[in-house]
């Protein structure tokens, strides 16, 4: 389709893993029950 990968399209190159559980988003906090 000679489409670029939209993976990432949102996210910073450094951004890191956002799907991770133990991720750590400064700006956007979210806290997940456990």
């Amino acid at each position: 389709n000679n489409h670029p990968d939209l993976r990432r399209f949102f996210l910073e190159d450094d951004y890191g893993y956002p799907l991770r559980k133990d991720f750590k988003d400064e700006v956007n906090i979210i806290e997940y029950p456990n």
